[in-house]
């Protein structure tokens, strides 16, 4: 008999119980490490998209004010009825700008002619 070298050859194995019982714990910790891995998956995605949909909101509101070329902004106004041209003007009161000046409404009218007196509309 000649001995030349050695090679691997691979054989079937049954497992023993003990074996199996190995393999089933090392398969039932790699499906909660997986079902873990996709959970953080979600939640990344969940956050990502949040901030993907918060940055589109942004483009859409700067779009839009560039589109139009103004914003409509809050102003603290001081109003003062002019009763002989029926006019309201709106003043700033923080820069004492004239914002408006309109003919006053029906309502003001109404209210300036009746001081005291609830206005009818408001009523019903």
């Amino acid at each position: 008999m000649t001995t030349i070298g050695t090679e691997t050859k691979y054989v079937k194995h049954d497992f023993t119980p003990a074996e199996l019982v190995a393999i089933s714990q090392q398969m039932a910790q790699a499906e909660a490490k997986k079902r873990e891995k996709q959970d953080d998956l979600k939640a990344i995605k969940s956050s990502l998209t949040a901030e993907i949909d918060q940055a589109e909101s942004v483009i859409h509101t700067c779009a839009e004010k560039i589109r139009s070329g103004y914003e409509m902004r809050p102003h603290e106004c001081k109003v003062e009825y002019i009763l002989d041209d029926l006019k309201g003007r709106f003043i700033d009161i923080e820069t004492g700008e004239l914002l408006e000046e309109r003919l006053m409404t029906k309502d003001e009218q109404l209210k300036l002619s009746n001081p005291g007196k609830p206005n009818a509309d408001a009523a019903s």
